[in-house]
């Protein structure tokens, strides 16, 4: 499935790490088995952060795991 995901991150210490933004999307498959969800995919991400100007961009390829959570509504049989 396509998806695009944005992210703002602000802190009060004025770490330039901690102050940024972060763009993005891709695609990836969700894999239900009983209670275990995993994800694979693949996106292109851009990173501005807002203190030092620095901006860069690249292809990510990721996976996630969730455990015990109700992401698409399932019934769990036991």
């Amino acid at each position: 499935m396509p998806y695009l995901e944005a992210t703002v991150f602000r802190d009060s210490q004025g770490y330039d790490w901690d102050n940024r933004a972060t763009v993005g999307g891709g695609v990836k498959a969700v894999i239900p088995r009983d209670q275990i969800y995993t994800e694979v995919g693949v996106s292109y991400l851009h990173e501005n952060r807002f203190h030092s100007g620095l901006a860069a961009g690249g292809l990510t390829v990721f996976t996630n795991f969730s455990f015990n959570w109700n992401l698409l509504g399932r019934k769990v049989g036991r």
